[in-house]
C-alpha cells in the first residue's frame, strides 16, 4: 500500500506540474501577437495609391505649364508697360561720335532764322585751324541730331554771307550759335576749344523745353 500511495502521490505531483504547463503552453500559442508587432505592421501599411492614366498625367503637366506661361506673360506685360511709361517722360540723348573732318559750306546768304525747331549756325573759314579742329566734332553732332536739329555752315569769306555776319554780330571764327524756333539766340561759342558737349547740352535743353 505504501508503494501504491507513493506512486499515486508522484502522479499527482507530475499532473500538477505538467498539466498547468501544457495549459499555459496552449494558452500562449493561442494568444494574440504582442502589441509592438501589431504597431509595426500598422506602420507598414501604405496609403492607398491613385494611379493616373497617361492622358490625365499629361493634362496635369500641361495645366501647370499653362499657369507658369500665363504668369511669365503677365510679368512681361507689366515690365513692358513700365518701359513705355518711362519712355513717355524721359528723352534718350543721342550719342555723339566723330564725324567727317572735312569743312563744308551751306547755301551762301541763306539762313531760315524763324524756321521751326532748334537750329545750329556756324560761321567758319576754310583756312582757319580752329575751324578745322572743330569740324569732325560739330559734324558728329550734326549726324547725331539728323532730322531733329538743322545745322547751317556759312563761309565768312563768301560776300553773300556778310549780311548774316552783321545780323548775328560775328567777330571771330569759328562762331557757333544755338537758336530756337522763334529765332532767339540762346547760346554763342567763339574761337578755339569749343566743347561740342556744351552745345549738345543747350540743344537738349531747348528740345526738352519745346516738347
Amino acid at each position: 500500500m505504501n508503494r501504491n500511495n507513493q506512486s499515486i502521490s508522484k502522479m499527482k505531483i507530475i499532473s500538477l506540474i505538467v498539466i498547468p504547463s501544457l495549459l499555459l503552453a496552449a494558452c500562449g500559442g493561442a494568444s494574440s501577437p504582442p502589441l509592438v508587432v501589431i504597431e509595426a505592421e500598422l506602420e507598414n501599411v501604405a496609403a492607398p495609391q491613385v494611379e493616373l492614366s497617361d492622358s490625365a498625367a499629361g493634362n496635369s503637366a500641361e495645366s501647370a505649364q499653362t499657369v507658369e506661361e500665363v504668369t511669365v506673360e503677365e510679368s512681361s506685360d507689366e515690365l513692358g508697360s513700365g518701359d513705355l511709361e518711362k519712355d513717355e517722360f524721359e528723352r534718350v540723348v543721342p550719342e555723339v561720335s566723330v564725324g567727317s573732318p572735312q569743312l563744308k559750306a551751306s547755301q551762301a546768304g541763306y539762313f531760315d532764322r524763324y524756321g521751326e525747331g532748334v537750329k545750329v549756325l556756324e560761321f567758319f573759314a576754310f583756312w582757319c585751324p580752329n575751324c578745322k579742329a572743330l569740324a569732325s566734332r560739330i559734324h558728329g553732332l550734326e549726324e547725331a541730331y539728323a532730322g531733329e536739329v538743322e545745322f547751317t555752315f556759312l563761309d565768312i569769306d563768301d560776300p553773300a554771307n556778310k549780311a548774316l555776319k552783321d545780323e548775328y554780330g560775328f567777330y571771330y571764327q569759328p562762331f557757333v550759335l544755338v537758336i530756337d524756333g522763334q529765332g532767339e539766340v540762346h547760346a554763342v561759342w567763339v574761337g578755339g576749344g569749343i566743347d561740342v558737349y556744351e552745345v549738345q547740352a543747350e540743344i537738349e535743353r531747348l528740345l526738352t523745353s519745346q516738347g
